[in-house]
């Protein structure tokens, strides 16, 4: 965003000042990334203990939920006392692998 734009336009200002007006402020951002363990639209919690993933399906998060089809689609209760390690998308970005690069990739070279 440049300096010359402002964060939050004028009311009144169209379309975009009735949708900014409507909008929280927390999310009026270009990316929303909740806090971990926030579940913003009241949906609840995965299944999975310790999982702050919001539940899609047969209240286990997406990635659970993917894991306990590929297990073939034990007992709900069984499979959430050992889902296995934390799905896909869970840890923390690395730096590229080429050298003075500044931006972060998960373990891969930028292209």
């Amino acid at each position: 965003m440049s300096d010359s734009m402002p964060a939050v336009p004028a009311s009144g200002a169209g379309l975009l000042g009735k949708l900014m007006a409507a909008v929280r402020p927390e999310f009026r951002v270009d990316v929303f990334i909740p806090e971990p363990g926030e579940l913003i639209f009241g949906l609840g919690a995965c299944r999975v203990p310790g999982c702050p993933r919001q539940p899609r399906t047969r209240q286990l998060c997406r990635g659970h939920y993917y894991r306990w089809q590929r297990r073939g689609k034990p007992d709900v209760e069984a499979f959430i006392t050992d889902p296995g390690p934390d799905p896909v998308g869970r840890t923390e970005l690395s730096d590229c692998a080429i050298t003075g690069c500044p931006s972060e990739r998960a373990a891969r070279a930028c292209a």
